[in-house]
C-alpha cells in the first residue's frame, strides 16, 4: 500500500509468493492469464517449507479477470503421491477488495488463498 496525496492508503500492487508448507519439493509451471490470455508464466521448483517469489501485479489489473494457473510435479517420484497436479485460482473482484479491506482494518499486509 502507498499512501496518496490526501493521506489515503492505496493498493498499488499485489506481490505474488507461492507458498510450500509441505515436507515434498516440487517442479511448477506457473501462468498468469487475463481474460483467458497468457500474460505471464513461470518455471521453477520449489523446496520445502519455503516460500517463492512469483510477481508483482499492478493493482489495475485486477479488473481484467486474472487466473493464476498452476501445474506442480514431484520433483523426485514417489508411489504414495500422484506425479501430476493442477490448480487454478481465479480471483472474484468484489471478494478481493473485501479481502483487501479486512486486512486493511486488521492492520494485516497480506491474505492467503489455497490451491488445494
Amino acid at each position: 500500500m502507498e499512501t496518496d496525496e490526501f493521506g489515503d492508503e492505496v493498493v498499488e500492487e499485489l506481490k505474488i509468493h507461492l507458498i510450500n508448507r509441505t515436507d515434498t519439493a516440487y517442479k511448477f509451471i506457473y501462468t498468469l492469464n487475463y481474460f483467458g490470455k497468457a500474460d505471464f508464466d513461470l518455471k521453477n521448483e520449489i523446496l520445502p517449507f519455503q516460500d517463492f517469489y512469483l510477481h508483482d501485479i499492478p493493482f489495475e489489473n485486477l479488473n481484467d479477470s486474472p487466473t493464476f494457473e498452476f501445474e506442480f510435479s514431484l520433483f523426485t517420484r514417489s508411489k504414495n503421491k500422484a506425479d501430476h497436479y493442477e490448480a487454478s485460482l481465479r480471483l472474484k473482484p468484489k471478494q478481493l477488495f473485501a479481502k483487501i479491506e479486512e486486512i486493511r482494518l486488521k492492520g494485516e499486509g497480506d491474505f492467503l488463498s489455497s490451491l488445494i
